[in-house]
């Protein structure tokens, strides 16, 4: 096959694929209560307006069409260079969809939403336990693996958490805590301290993060030293 004749735009893709509809009751395991409408820019330039959101359980961009959610697969995704969503810029790190937060010289922070099912135990229909069979795992029928969708029964509930990407130079590090991030501003400690002391932070709120990584990088290590030796 030529390289020409590749297919990158997504709509065009999609009409080779049949699928089924997902339970609307599924939404509370996405970043976003619905569907928006957002914008899909390709590695190619193409752009695809679509209303879609993220899936936090299998880590998936998922979009509507025709009344029918479908889900990007992993290959097909890495033709992917920006999705944005609402006021939500998101681009591919090491694989994974990532919400850009900050950009500086200094450092890049990110955000991966991500979401655990915690078993419920709520009976299902016709007397049938949760626990032998509440989580549907149902994939959309295809022919070349673009499109996987799962189907989650009300039986599980959802648990979010965040988890941040902080990039300083040509090093990535992971944030799973405060501490995390503490660790990360050595040289920055007593700032860290006094800014934790006047402002509330919270690792779950993704604003006061950003606050706090802005405040961060703004001071040089030459201020950083002049105010903690005071």
């Amino acid at each position: 096959m030529k390289p020409h004749i590749v297919i990158f735009s997504l709509l065009l893709i999609l009409s080779h694929f049949s699928f089924t509809q997902t339970n609307e009751s599924s939404l509370s395991h996405y970043i976003f209560p619905e569907f928006v409408e957002g914008i899909v820019l390709m590695k190619s330039g193409n752009k695809n307006e679509l209303s879609i959101n993220y899936n936090a359980v299998t880590e998936e961009m998922v979009f509507v069409k025709r009344g029918h959610k479908m889900a990007i697969g992993k290959t097909e995704s890495e033709l992917i260079d920006t999705v944005f969503m609402n006021d939500k810029k998101f681009i591919k790190l090491d694989g994974q969809f990532v919400e850009i937060l900050h950009q500086s010289k200094i450092s890049d922070l990110y955000v991966q939403y991500k979401c655990e099912l915690e078993y419920s135990e709520k009976p299902i229909s016709y007397g049938q336990s949760a626990k032998s069979g509440a989580r549907d795992n149902q994939s959309i029928s295809y022919t070349t693996g673009l499109v996987s969708e799962s189907r989650i029964t009300y039986q599980y509930i959802p648990s979010h958490y965040l988890v941040y990407y902080l990039k300083q130079g040509k090093e990535i590090h992971e944030i799973t805590s405060l501490r995390d991030l503490k660790k990360l501003y050595k040289e920055k400690q007593d700032m860290y301290k006094s800014y934790l002391k006047h402002n509330d932070v919270a690792f779950d709120n993704i604003d006061q993060v950003v606050e706090l990584v802005i405040y961060l990088d703004g001071f040089t290590d030459l201020e950083s030293n002049l105010l903690s030796s005071k």
